[in-house]
């Protein structure tokens, strides 16, 4: 790992970071991955005016691997490669200074998998005052399918192939197998939440957020004789979450939370 950084102010600088990562992997069904990864990242923040803090930046990133299959797992093909190139801005925009601001920007990025995806995502907050923080957000995320999700076979038990039917035993053992799918996409999230937070007094602290995220595109893996990987579902979860912090003292912090959390799965 490396990483070079460079400030000119407080408010301008740029950062440089690239990494080589080498794994070798074996799991209990003797499938082995071998796989090297490099990633370069480059970051820059600047002002723009009195009210514009704009944040920017490039990556490149190559993976590859090569698998030697197992007794139960292999990959098809055995070795593969794959390039991903991204950017993303986004401008912190001072409304009304000292109590208003937004942020607002995106990540865009082009992979080898799905090819060119788009993020984007937004915030505001509101401060009355010291002690009062008022904030609301959505953004879009997404997740490329992984190189299990497009190239894995996998057999995960074997059945009798009489009693798979309904029938009586006929001792003949089949595998039920998930295989992986070229066409899978990546599944999407929109992700809403808001919250406030309230310093009650110097030591006391009250966090409470509500949420709601909508999932699309959703990766549905089916176990039968050949099982595919399909984008077949959906889910939403949504909820609240309350979080008190207590400074006790200056080495001595307590923190309680609870959340309740639903989720909701619609189609397999």
């Amino acid at each position: 790992l490396m990483r070079v950084t460079q400030d000119w102010s407080e408010e301008s600088g740029w950062s440089l970071q690239a990494y080589y990562d080498h794994t070798y992997r074996i799991n209990v069904n003797q499938l082995e991955v071998t796989r090297n990864t490099i990633d370069l990242d480059f970051r820059h923040h600047f002002k723009l005016g009195e009210r514009n803090a704009i944040v920017w930046g490039a990556a490149v990133r190559h993976t590859s691997d090569r698998t030697v299959a197992g007794a139960a797992a292999a990959f098809d093909p055995t070795s593969r490669a794959m390039n991903t190139f991204s950017g993303f801005i986004q401008d912190t925009i001072t409304i009304v200074p000292d109590k208003l601001f937004l942020m607002a920007g995106s990540k865009f990025e082009h992979n080898d998998v799905t090819g060119f995806e788009v993020q984007p995502s937004a915030r505001v907050w509101y401060t009355p005052d010291d002690r009062q923080t008022v904030w609301a957000g959505v953004s879009r995320p997404v997740r490329v399918p992984s190189r299990t999700d497009h190239d894995v076979i996998a057999a995960l038990t074997y059945v009798d192939t009489g009693l798979l039917f309904g029938g009586p035993a006929s001792g003949v053992f089949v595998p039920l197998n998930l295989v992986g799918d070229d066409d899978s996409v990546s599944e999407e999230l929109w992700a809403v939440e808001g919250g406030y937070r309230v310093r009650i007094t110097d030591r006391l602290t009250l966090d409470a957020t509500a949420f709601y995220h909508q999932y699309d595109e959703l990766i549905f893996a089916p176990i039968s004789i050949v099982g595919v990987y399909t984008n077949l579902a959906s889910a939403e979860t949504y909820g609240t979450t309350l979080s008190i912090q207590y400074q006790a003292a200056d080495n001595w912090r307590l923190t309680a939370a609870y959340s309740s959390p639903d989720v909701q799965i619609h189609g397999p």
